[in-house]
Formats: C-alpha cells, sequence, structure tokens
C-alpha cells in the first residue's frame, strides 16, 4: 500500500509539473488560457530579420501582443507568415502597418504597429500589412556614410596638398643643390686649371733647359749625325760591290745548261739524269711498301735457333 502510494504521488507530481511547463511554453507564445481578449492577425514579410516567437508586439513602446507562430509559405514565392495575438482593445484598420524593429542594443526585434484611422477595422484573423525596418548597421551605414564621403573628399584634398608642398620643397632644394654644386665645379676647376697651368709651364722649362743643355741637348745630336754622314762618305763601298757582281757572274755559269762539267749545271739540265733517279725512287718507294706488307720475306725471329729454310720469293 505504501508503495503503490508513492508511486501515485510521483505520478501526479509529474503530471503537475509537465502542464505547468506547458502553461508556461504556450504563455511565452502569446496564448492566454484564461482570457479571450486578444485577436489573431496574419502579416506577410520577404525577410523577417531575426525575428522569433514571443518577440513583443508593441504601439508606441507599450506592449500590445506577441508572435505566436512564424512559418514559410511554398504556394507563395516563400513568403514569411508570422502570427501575432494582440489586445483585441487595439482598434487596427487595413492601413495600419506592422513593421519588424529591433527592440533594444543586443539585437532582438519586435514588431511595431502603426496605427491609421482611415480604412476598415480589421476583424479576427485577418492580414496586416507588414514592413521590415532597416537594421542598426544598415541605419549607421546610412547615418555615416555621407560622413565618410567627405571625410575621404577632404582627406583626398589635403593629401594632394601635402603632396604640392612636398614636391615644391623637393624642387627647392634641388635648385639650391644644384646652385652648391656648380660653385663646388666652378672652384675646383679654378684650382686644377691653376695647377695645369702651373705643370704645363714647368714641363715647358724643362724642355728648353733639355734642348740648351751642352752634354745631352740637341747640339750633341747634330754633331753626332754629322758625324755619322761623314763616316758613310768616306766608307769604300766600291770594292764590295766589285765582287758581289763576281759571285753573281760565277753563280750563273756554274748553272748554265752549256757547262758540261758542273755537277749543278747537270742535275738542273740534264733529263736522263732526272729520268733515272724518279724510276729508282719509284722502285725504293715499292720495296718500302713489299716490306710493310710481307716483313716474313726478309726478317725471321726464332726463339729457340733459326731453322734453316728456303726462301719463296712471290
Amino acid at each position: 500500500m505504501i508503495k503503490m502510494k508513492q508511486k501515485i504521488q510521483i505520478g501526479l507530481f509529474s503530471f503537475v509539473v509537465s502542464l505547468a511547463f506547458y502553461f508556461s511554453i504556450q504563455f511565452l507564445k502569446g496564448i492566454s488560457f484564461f482570457s479571450t481578449q486578444k485577436y489573431i492577425y496574419y502579416i506577410l514579410y520577404d525577410r523577417i530579420e531575426n525575428l522569433k516567437i514571443s518577440n513583443p508586439v508593441v504601439l508606441n513602446g507599450l506592449e500590445i501582443g506577441l508572435v505566436r507562430d512564424i512559418k514559410f509559405l511554398p504556394n507563395k514565392n516563400y513568403k514569411i507568415q508570422v502570427t501575432c495575438a494582440i489586445d483585441k482593445n487595439i482598434a487596427l484598420t487595413e492601413k495600419s502597418v506592422a513593421t519588424i524593429v529591433s527592440h533594444d542594443l543586443l539585437g532582438s526585434k519586435a514588431i511595431d504597429i502603426k496605427l491609421e484611422q482611415q480604412g476598415k477595422k480589421l476583424d479576427n484573423k485577418k492580414f496586416l500589412i507588414g514592413k521590415v525596418e532597416g537594421n542598426i548597421q544598415d541605419n549607421l551605414k546610412n547615418s555615416f556614410l555621407p560622413l565618410i564621403e567627405e571625410l575621404k573628399s577632404t582627406s583626398v584634398a589635403l593629401h594632394e596638398f601635402i603632396s604640392t608642398i612636398a614636391k615644391s620643397q623637393q624642387k627647392i632644394n634641388e635648385t639650391i643643390n644644384n646652385i652648391e654644386a656648380i660653385t663646388y665645379n666652378f672652384k675646383n676647376l679654378t684650382l686644377n686649371s691653376q695647377e695645369k697651368i702651373d705643370r704645363m709651364i714647368g714641363k715647358f722649362s724643362e724642355i728648353t733647359n733639355f734642348i740648351s743643355c751642352k752634354n745631352t741637348g740637341i747640339l750633341p745630336i747634330f754633331s753626332k749625325a754629322n758625324t755619322l754622314i761623314e763616316n758613310i762618305n768616306n766608307a769604300n763601298f766600291g770594292n764590295s760591290i766589285k765582287k758581289f757582281d763576281q759571285l753573281l757572274n760565277e753563280l750563273q755559269i756554274a748553272l748554265s745548261p752549256n757547262n758540261t762539267t758542273g755537277t749543278l749545271s747537270m742535275l738542273l739540265h740534264n733529263k736522263k739524269l732526272y729520268t733515272d733517279t724518279n724510276h729508282t725512287l719509284k722502285n725504293l718507294n715499292q720495296l718500302f711498301i713489299d716490306i710493310k706488307n710481307n716483313p716474313n720475306r726478309y726478317i725471321h725471329f726464332s726463339i729457340f735457333g733459326q731453322k734453316k729454310t728456303k726462301n719463296n720469293w712471290q
């Protein structure tokens, strides 16, 4: 009995907890089980900007309802249908607009109702006009974009002004540097030219002294040249030329074809001697070729002694 009673108590407790949990979820969804003071309205959106179930519906900052359901409509180009439960004492018309707005700085969303007196009054389960307000990022972007463009233009103009000043300063510095370089080069040119002029004068003086010197100047050179010319004039070239002429005559006689006693003349002018010599050289060449091709006919080697054989000449 005691165990059965404990089981019944546990079951009742579990049922009560589950029921309380269910009612809490439904309450968060905007469903009231103890009051019928809510009307259901439908709103179509292309996008809902992170709107969630149980987000508030507000009018002039006051919460008048909750979001109860969100679903896609495939048959209507996947538009999003949002179901809201709103206090029925709020007189909504067909011109009223339900706008999704940012509810706080954390990014949570809410539906803000804008009432319009014109138009037919909406009954339960009717459609409201839906609209989406830009998010905080878009609003900040739209607010600061013109300012950013102005700052950008100002920055570009300032950069161009600074660049112009920098270029002018650079040109001024280049001009000053050029003037300094010209002055420095002119100074160096003057100094270098003076040194070159002094060196030229010194060299000219050295040349003059060298020429006028009695030992190494131009006068001893002229004296030696005169002595050389006199020696050439006094030299006896007649005998040398006469001996050279006799040598040429003797060589002509030795090479003459009429000279039958000279050996050199016979070698040059005797055709038979030339033919015999050529024939002898040709036979000697053939003998060398035969020795190269058949060395065994002329040379014999034997380690154990030479065997007497009769040569067979071919």
